[in-house]
């Protein structure tokens, strides 16, 4: 955890948001296993990560505040064991308002095309949507059944 810290300490600058964002993301839980040991979980509440990310990058020019949020979300699932690159990076922080209504995959793409315009580096075609969101679902991020999402909160990660 400290050494996410000091990585995005590093690309975005040492915030009293950026402690308060990860320390409601990250929630540790303690249970006891078969020998009475107090074995912790943690639980990564991506939602309230992906939600928070707009006010940590607040004081960014307004052209760079997609690539650092990209950046921000690849460090942090990555610190996670959740590979993923940038392309579904930028779909899964577009996904964030989301919750748990429904939307097809067409509308999404409609959603981001706006959004694709003003960065063509994250520019993407209806299957390569489809592909991503199918392989968010593989890492249980998205529950994505017959052309219709929605966003998972949380994952534990230990």
């Amino acid at each position: 955890m400290e050494d996410l810290k000091i990585k995005i300490f590093n690309d975005i600058g040492e915030s009293k948001a950026v402690e308060s964002l990860l320390a409601k993301s990250f929630v540790e839980h303690r249970r006891l296993n078969s020998t009475d040991l107090a074995q912790a979980q943690v639980e990564f509440r991506h939602i309230f990560f992906l939600n928070g990310l707009k006010e940590v990058v607040n004081h960014i020019p307004k052209k760079e505040k997609i690539p650092k949020i990209i950046n921000l979300i690849l460090l942090t699932f990555a610190s996670v064991d959740f590979v993923l690159d940038e392309k579904e990076a930028f779909v899964l922080y577009h996904l964030r308002d989301l919750g748990k209504f429904r939307l097809k995959d067409e509308k999404l793409f409609h959603k981001l095309e706006e959004s694709m315009h003003l960065h063509p580096e994250y520019k993407l075609e209806l299957t390569e949507l489809r592909n991503i969101l199918k392989e968010l679902k593989n890492i249980k991020l998205l529950n994505y059944r017959r052309g219709t999402t929605t966003i998972n909160t949380s994952v534990m990660v230990s």
